[in-house]
Parts: C-alpha cells; structure tokens; sequence
C-alpha cells in the first residue's frame, strides 16, 4: 500500500499524497458527482480511439454505384441492455418494477451501452440508463425509449462520424429507421420472422435460390450468403441479407439480418460478419464486466446516482484495461485468463514502483495511440 502512495502522486501530478481516501469517502465523492463528468471522458477516449486511425481496418464497406465506383467505411456501433442489479427493496424512484406471478415486487436497474467494436475488442462510446424519471408515469421506461435518448447524445458529440449500428431484433421499425434514416445512419439489425410480417414475406417471396460461397481463410471450410434488396416497408428500402456458416455441416447455422447498406458479392459476407459481432457486446463486454472484470452486478452503494458512476467508472476501466491486454505482447502470448491477467496487473502496482523513466514510456506509448 505505501508503494501505491508513492505512485499515485505521480499519475495525478500532486506533489504530496498523505493517504489513500477510504472507500467511504470514494462513495460519498461518487453520490455527488454528476455521472455527466464521467460520461465526458468516456467521449474523450472513444473520440481518441477514433482519430488515431489504428482501427479504420475494421469498418464496415458500402460500395455506392456511380461513374466510378466509390467506397463508404462506417464504424460499428453494437448497443443492446442489460440488468445491473434486482433488489427487493426499492433504493431510488428510478428503479424498474417487476411484478412476479407469486405476488412478490423487485425493483432493478437497467442499462442500455454503446459500444465501438473493434474487430475482437469493444469500448464504451455511450451509456444511457433506463429509469423511470417521472414515478407517476403508468407505463415505465424501457429499452427502445433508451435508445431514442441515447440517440441524440451520439448524434450531438458524432456529428459526422459514419455510424453503423448493430442491433438486436427488438429493433427493427419504422421509428428507429426513421431515426436513422434522419441522421444518415446504416444498421444491421438481426432479423426475425415474427418482427415485420410484411418483410419477411417479401423476402421469402424472392429469395434467391442461388447462393454466394465464400471459403473460410484458413481453407478449411465455407460460409455462404443469399439477399433480396429492394424490400420496401413504409418508405425505406431494406436488404434482406442471409447467412449460413459452415455450409455443408450438420451444426449449421442460418443467421438472418435486416440492413440499409448496399450489398453486393465484395461485401455481403464482411457485412453479415459485422451483424454477428453485436454478439460481441455480451460476451466481451457484459459477461466480461459481470464474471471476470469489474463485476458490475455487484451494488456498491444503495445511492443512485453512485451507481451509475460506479457502473460508468467500469467502462472507463474495461477500455484502458482491454487496450492494455491487445496491446502488451506479454499479455498477447500468454496462457492465463482474463482474470488472472487483471490480478497481475493489480499485483505490480501494489508490489512494484513505477519510476519516472517508467512513466515516460506510458506517456509516450498513450500519446502513439491517440495521435
């Protein structure tokens, strides 16, 4: 712990640091702290991560038709909600009701995330709560009603960035094409029959019989992939894009996605590949911050608002802590979890001080990342 104090002055730039605060202290700061703040730097990195251009190979394409065939690239954007915590006492207003067939009442609170993916990794890019503002509302806040408020937090700090969003079935209407069609957005959507009767209709009435086979990169093995376009649904013109991986097994699967972008042999199966990483935002992002890293489940505080900044102070760690993890050769070679990577981490900096030759490197390696 006296090694930690001895680094710490020199990570924040102070010149004397007595002790480390107690948790409480920590906690009564975070019940305080407008989660807007964190929110800003959560932008920060995002918008750094961005500009760096060391991730613009893992775009997704459209080729537009003209003279001269032109390309657009669109960052992927996977959003999908979870819940954080279920208690049988309601903390906060804001909390969600649920009411359970055996006459019991939990309250819980729910998350929608946005997160850029990059090829395997993910970052944190937006964070919207879903809570009841007004408690005397009938109906409570859900994940659709999230989305339309986290909208126009992306659109007002992403004016320009070229976004695809990844999406879930629960997604596919007219207000979220509306919403996306608004700000010049596309979408892959993954796609159910039961969602939009009238589309899938029109998708089964020309499905092609003929279907596109795309050898794995390794060799071993094929994807293959059929779309209809021209799908109309009030005023917008969806593709219809289907996909089964490792044709000709008995284990295959079909994967059906619902998109605005224009599909041709060069990108029909990057573009279904895209669709598939929102899967991404589970495993690599939720089930890893819920079992392995931050443990998001856990309530550390019953005060709202330091909930959301605990929750937000977790994203914040997760993308320093991936970057470190993809970036650091030991930790790419080596055969240990996720967790025990973490552990190691914590380790050296409880056992080991950082000299200033040591935070020169870190500052030069960080200003490589984002320049």
């Amino acid at each position: 712990m006296r090694c930690l104090i001895s680094i710490l002055p020199s990570i924040l730039g102070i010149k004397n640091l007595a002790e480390i605060p107690h948790y409480d202290t920590i906690n009564d700061f975070l019940e305080k702290l407008p989660p807007s703040e964190l929110e800003n730097i959560i932008y920060f990195m995002a918008k750094k991560l961005i500009a760096s251009k060391k991730f613009d190979h893992t775009r997704v394409t459209e080729r537009k038709n003209s003279p001269k065939p032109l390309q657009k690239h669109y960052w992927n954007i996977a959003i999908d909600a979870t819940t954080l915590f279920t208690f049988a006492k309601k903390h906060d207003r804001a909390y969600l009701e649920t009411n359970h067939s055996n006459g019991a009442t939990s309250y819980s609170v729910k998350v929608l995330e946005a997160k850029l993916v990059f090829g395997d990794l993910v970052f944190s890019i937006a964070t919207e709560f879903i809570e009841n503002e007004d408690p005397d509302t009938p109906k409570q806040d859900g994940e659709l009603n999230a989305f339309y408020r986290m909208e126009k937090k992306l659109k007002e700090r992403f004016k320009r960035l070229p976004i695809c969003l990844l999406a879930d079935s629960l997604y596919p209407s007219e207000g979220f094409f509306n919403i996306c069609e608004k700000n010049g957005w596309k979408f892959i959507c993954r796609f159910k029959p039961g969602k939009i009767r009238s589309v899938w209709e029109k998708y089964c009435r020309f499905e092609s019989e003929e279907w596109v086979e795309i050898p794995h990169e390794t060799g071993n093995g094929e994807d293959a992939v059929n779309w209809v376009e021209g799908i109309f649904y009030r005023h917008h013109q969806l593709t219809m894009l289907c996909m089964i991986t490792d044709l000709g097994e008995e284990d295959s699967t079909p994967f059906t996605y619902l998109t605005n972008l224009k599909i041709d042999r060069h990108n029909a199966l990057d573009t279904a590949l895209a669709g598939r990483r929102r899967w991404k935002i589970e495993n690599q992002g939720f089930d890893h911050q819920k079992n392995h890293f931050g443990f998001i489940e856990h309530a550390n505080s019953y005060n709202y608002n330091a909930q959301k900044n605990h929750y937000l102070l977790t994203q914040i760690a997760g993308s320093i802590h991936s970057l470190y993890a993809s970036g650091c050769e030991y930790f790419i070679t080596a055969r240990t979890s996720l967790q025990k990577k973490s552990s190691l981490l914590l380790e050296c900096l409880r056992g080991h001080q950082l000299t200033e030759k040591d935070l020169g490197h870190i500052d030069n390696y960080i200003c490589k990342l984002c320049i």
